[in-house]
C-alpha cells in the first residue's frame, strides 16, 4: 500500500495492522524506546522484512506522533 492509495482500497486487515502500529509506534515514542521495525514486529506480529512494506507510512506516523509529544511537553503547565 502507498500513500497515495485510496483508503477504499484497504483491507480491514490490513487497516488494523495499521492501527496496531500507531499504537506500537505512540507507546514507544512516550516511553522514549527507539523506534525499529523490529520492535514494531514483536508487537504486531510481522516479520520486519514484510514490514519494510510500510516504511512509508511508518515514517508518517512516527512524525505525527512525535510532533504531537514534542507539542504536548512545549504547553506550560
Amino acid at each position: 500500500m502507498l500513500l497515495n492509495d485510496s483508503y477504499e482500497d484497504m483491507s480491514p486487515e490490513e487497516a488494523d495492522l495499521i492501527l496496531d502500529i500507531y499504537n506500537v509506534i505512540d507507546y514507544f515514542v512516550y516511553h522514549s524506546y527507539p523506534v525499529t521495525l523490529v520492535g514494531i514486529s514483536r508487537y504486531v506480529g510481522v516479520e520486519p522484512k514484510e514490514l519494510a512494506d510500510y516504511l512509508p507510512i511508518i515514517m508518517t506516523i512516527l512524525n505525527k506522533v512525535e510532533e504531537e509529544y514534542a507539542q504536548v511537553q512545549q504547553r506550560p503547565n
